[in-house]
Order: structure tokens, then C-alpha cells, then sequence
């Protein structure tokens, strides 16, 4: 009874039925008949059904199904796609449809059966005809070439999924990469270029005539890496080392022949060029990382370095002969610092470019990509003269509209300790608060970095705050006083409590709780707002001991500013 049902050709025609349900529950019926009564089976009427009939019709909502089914079948029995097949398409051109339609629908695991299920079913099947097998059972060139392209056209289509493509690419690689090992070694380096190493290539350089070689954007440089990773353990580094002389040399060439500051373009180009620098170097660093410790990271890494310093030196090149305009070519030096420290210190010319470069750079387009090479660098042997010249040229410099950006960050990250000597720049910022409590609101970015870095905090914030609080008792500054606070407030609250613990600490929150009661409406409302936040910033148990301490300094210091 079982092995009639089993056998028959009526009962296995539901699997291509044009219900997805009944399809489902034909391929569960399959997958248990595999495991339970392989014997009952007719595979010739098996092959008829899944290989001929399935295969060709679309499968949304039964996709997944039919993945486990074709891998299991396969596993089971091989000859279901060769000799027991009798259909009149040939069984190699049904199996590349099926993977051009993708997964339909189904769950990311249909990506790596397929990549299982090509290494499963018959080789003739990938070549297209047991004649074209070669002796060691390979396949051609373009035979390959053909399955990569209906892989790329499955995750290409419109409907798969965007939670499946990491699996997709993936297996994407691993397939590739597997197929490498049946083709000629004559034609394997044609493989890798014509299949593998655009997807590298236009992670990097983004190409908009590409799109078939996009990869998604939270996923794209662990494909790579992976991608890259893969190759090297297979011996092909040989073709790896080409592939980065030309992305290098294309990155470099984009640096070169970069727009203009005025042209309409410039922005559009410098950005364009700053995101191929960050992929670029931060895959590096991905790879190396990976490999680290391995037996061929070292060759991997002189992959890397060969035309990475280069590509460095000719960029430092651009930047001062366009005196820092191309800002993408900073991005480029920094980038390099950044991820590849080990190419940067290398170079024989970025010391100097950063000693006497750089500070008559500060304020271009690349400021803030300088500054942060300058920072990365200023704990290198050798670049503690350059930083401190840099450091000396903001000293001399007038704080404006195009460089307050620059200025700001600078003072937020610098080590103020390393800066051997600080009363330049302290008297520098001291200058900078004076201007602000006087009405230049342009000046107060800079008092907030400072006190916002911890490495301030001591004799400089407490002299910043204690101007502050003089100048809250002036009619004239008290109210761009209130501004600064409120700016300074959110950014410096370790350094601000840290002031308030300390002996002249009670001042402000007097100052402040006085100018509540102000006639300006302006002044009263900002100063009661700051005094809130400022108490807020406490514990509740030491509130009280403040509130303590400015009565006992109203007392102490009777003016007409005491608490009535």
C-alpha cells in the first residue's frame, strides 16, 4: 500500500501544484519518504516532479521547502539530476533559472544549501555535459562563469530579501571560490578579476556604472574581508597584490584630479574620495586583523604596504602643493594613520609635512582631518617638535567663522599636560573668554571644548570658572555670561563639580541665585534656569551643604549682591 502511493506518479505531480501550501506539504511527504522508505521510491517519477516540474515554476511560499528537499534528494541520491532525469529542457539550464529567481522568499539558509547543492550534484550538471568534464573533473571557464552570474542575478533581484544577503554574498564567495579549484589554473586569475574582485573594487571606489557588484551597506566590508581572507589562504595573493596596485593607483588618480574649491563639484568629489580612503584603509585593517598571527599575514601585509606608502607620499604631495584644499587627500593621510600606522611611520616625508606643513594648513578645507593627524601622530617618536609647532600656530592665530570648528576640537582632545608650554595657549583661551563675556558669542565654543577635556580640569577650569563668576557681577557681561554657562554647562559637568567642591565653589550658585531676582526678565529667567540645572548635577545629600556654603559666603562677603 505505502510503496504504491509512494511510487506514484499522481501523488508527486502536488509538487508543482499551483498551491503553495499543497507543495509544502508534498516536499515534507518527500524529505520523510528520504529518510523513512527511500526503497518505495520511483525516481525517475521523482526526478519528473522536483527536477523537471519544480524547478522551472516560481515557489513563493514554498521556497524554503523546496531548498531543503533539492539538497537532501541530492545528497540522497545524485543521479536524480542525470540519469534517472528524462525532461526535455536540458537539467544544467533548469538549475541555473532556479538559481536566478533567488530565494523567493525563502529563509537566508536556501543561500548556503545552494552553495552545498552545487557541490553536491554531478559535475556534469555544472558543465552542462558529462563531455565537457574535464579529465581531473573540472569545468570550463565559462561554465563557472555562468553559475556566478545567475548566483549574482539571484541576489541581484528585486524581491530577495535584504535580511538574506549577507548569507547570499557569502555563500556567494565560498561558491566562487570552490569553483576556483575546478577550473584550469590557467584561467583561475581570470576567474578571481572577472568574478570576485569587483565586489572589492566597487566597495571601494563605488562605481554608479556597477550596481550588479553593490553589496549591502552594513554587511559590505565583513563580505570583503572575508572575500579577501578567503583568497590569500588559497594561495592567490599573487592576483591579490595586482588588485590592490589598481585600486590604489585609481584612489590616487581620484586625489590628483579632484575638483577644484570652486568648482560646484568640489564637495561632492572631496566626499566621494574621503569614503573610498575610509574603505579602503579600514578593510586593510579588517584583513590583517583577521589574519593576525597567521602564517601569511606577513605577506598580506606587504600586500598592503607596497603601494600604500605611495599612495601616502603623493597625497601629502597634493595637500601642500593645493595648500589643503583637496580635503579628500587628508582623509586619505589620516585614514592611513589611523588603520595602517605601520605604512604612515614609513614614510619619509610625513614628519616634515606635519612639522612645517600643517600649521600653515590649520585653517583650509582639511582643518579638521589635519588636526586629527596630528593628533594620532603626536605620541610618534620624532613628532613631539611637530605638534608643539602646531599647537604654537593657534596660539598666534584669531579665532573666526572658518576656523572656530577647528579650534573647538583641537581644544577638546588635546592633552593640555603634554603641551610643554602652556601659557601661550592658557593665556590664549583666557583672551577667548574676555571676548565672549564682551559679546562675541563666536568665542564660546572654545571655553566649552576646554573645559569639556579632562586634562584641563584643575588650575585652568577653576580660573575659567572663577572669570565667570566675575563677570556675573558685572551689569555689562552678566547676561553673556549666563549665554556661555548655558553652553558650557551640559559639555563641562565633571569639570564644573568639580569647582563647585572646592573653596570658591558656593560663588556661583550665589551669583546665579542673586541674578534670579534681576529686573531684566531675560537674565532672571536664564539665571534661575541655569541654578536648577547646576543643582541638579549634585547628589541630593550634598544640596543642603551647598545651600550651606552660600549662605556662609553671603554673610562672609556682604555686598549689594547678598541674598536679602
Amino acid at each position: 500500500m505505502i510503496e504504491t502511493l509512494l511510487s506514484s506518479a499522481s501523488l508527486w505531480a502536488f509538487a508543482y501544484h499551483e498551491d503553495p501550501f499543497v507543495r509544502r506539504a508534498t516536499y515534507s511527504l518527500l524529505r520523510a519518504a528520504i529518510s523513512k522508505e527511500p526503497q518505495a521510491l520511483d525516481w525517475k517519477v521523482i526526478s519528473t516532479a522536483v527536477i523537471g516540474k519544480s524547478l522551472p515554476i516560481a515557489q513563493i511560499g514554498s521556497a524554503s521547502d523546496l531548498s531543503e528537499v533539492l539538497l537532501q534528494l541530492t545528497q540522497f541520491r545524485p543521479k536524480i539530476w542525470t540519469v534517472d532525469y528524462s525532461g526535455k529542457s536540458p537539467v544544467s539550464k533548469l538549475l541555473r533559472q532556479y538559481i536566478q529567481r533567488g530565494s523567493q522568499g525563502a529563509s537566508s539558509s536556501y543561500w548556503s544549501n545552494l552553495n552545498q547543492l552545487l557541490r553536491t550534484v554531478p559535475r556534469e550538471v555544472l558543465a552542462g555535459d558529462i563531455t565537457r568534464v574535464t579529465a581531473g573533473g573540472g569545468i570550463s571557464f565559462s561554465e563557472a562563469t555562468s553559475l556566478m552570474e545567475a548566483f549574482r542575478d539571484g541576489l541581484n533581484s528585486r524581491d530577495e530579501p535584504r535580511q538574506n544577503l549577507m548569507a547570499g554574498w557569502t555563500s556567494y564567495i565560498e561558491t566562487g571560490n570552490w569553483l576556483l579549484t575546478l577550473l584550469p589554473e590557467e584561467d583561475r586569475e581570470k576567474f578571481i578579476q572577472a568574478q570576485m574582485s569587483p565586489l572589492i573594487e566597487q566597495y571601494i571606489l563605488m562605481n554608479k556604472d556597477q550596481p550588479q557588484w553593490t553589496l549591502p551597506t552594513p554587511d559590505a566590508e565583513t563580505i570583503c574581508r572575508d572575500c579577501f581572507v578567503l583568497l590569500a589562504e588559497n594561495g592567490h595573493e599573487a592576483t591579490l597584490q595586482s588588485l590592490w596596485m589598481i585600486l590604489t593607483d585609481k584612489l590616487l588618480q581620484a586625489v590628483k584630479l579632484s575638483s577644484p574649491e570652486q568648482s560646484r563639484d568640489f564637495k561632492t568629489s572631496q566626499d566621494s574620495i574621503c569614503t573610498q580612503a575610509r574603505h579602503l584603509f579600514t578593510l586593510q585593517e579588517a584583513v590583517v586583523r583577521r589574519l593576525s598571527g597567521s602564517e601569511i599575514e606577513p605577506r598580506v601585509r606587504e600586500i598592503f604596504e607596497k603601494p600604500g606608502l605611495p599612495l601616502l607620499e603623493n597625497s601629502l604631495h597634493v595637500l601642500r602643493s593645493r595648500n589643503g584644499k583637496p580635503y579628500g587627500a587628508a582623509a586619505v593621510v589620516e585614514e592611513a594613520i589611523r588603520n595602517m600606522p605601520q605604512v604612515a611611520k614609513g614614510s619619509t616625508g610625513l614628519a616634515a609635512f606635519i612639522r612645517d606643513d600643517i600649521p600653515d594648513l590649520l585653517f583650509s578645507p582639511s582643518a579638521d582631518r589635519l588636526m586629527a593627524i596630528m593628533l594620532e601622530c603626536r605620541r610618534w617618536a620624532g613628532f613631539e617638535s611637530s605638534f608643539e609647532k602646531s599647537v604654537e600656530k593657534v596660539v598666534e592665530t584669531e579665532a573666526d567663522e572658518s576656523n572656530i570648528p577647528f579650534l573647538e576640537k583641537l581644544l577638546s582632545a588635546i592633552d593640555f599636560k603634554e603641551v610643554k608650554d602652556i601659557s601661550g595657549l592658557e593665556s590664549k583661551i583666557m583672551q577667548s573668554l574676555k571676548r565672549a563675556c564682551e559679546g562675541s558669542r563666536l568665542h564660546w565654543p572654545i571655553v566649552a571644548a576646554v573645559v569639556e577635556n579632562p586634562t584641563s580640569h584643575g588650575e585652568l577650569s577653576d580660573r575659567i570658572f572663577l572669570s565667570l563668576v566675575d563677570s556675573l557681577s558685572e551689569d555689562k557681561t552678566a547676561l553673556e555670561a549666563l549665554h556661555g554657562l548655558s553652553q558650557i554647562v551640559p559639555r563641562g559637568q565633571t569639570a564644573l563639580q568639580r569647582f563647585r567642591s572646592g573653596v570658591h565653589g558656593s560663588k556661583l550658585l550665589a551669583k546665579l541665585l542673586y541674578l534670579t531676582e534681576s529686573p531684566t526678565d531675560e537674565i532672571a529667567n536664564l539665571a534661575e534656569s541655569l541654578e536648577k540645572k547646576i543643582k541638579g548635577m549634585v547628589a541630593k545629600d550634598t544640596s543642603t551643604k551647598s545651600n550651606v556654603e552660600i549662605l556662609q559666603h553671603s554673610f562672609s562677603e556682604v555686598s549689594t549682591e547678598s541674598l536679602s
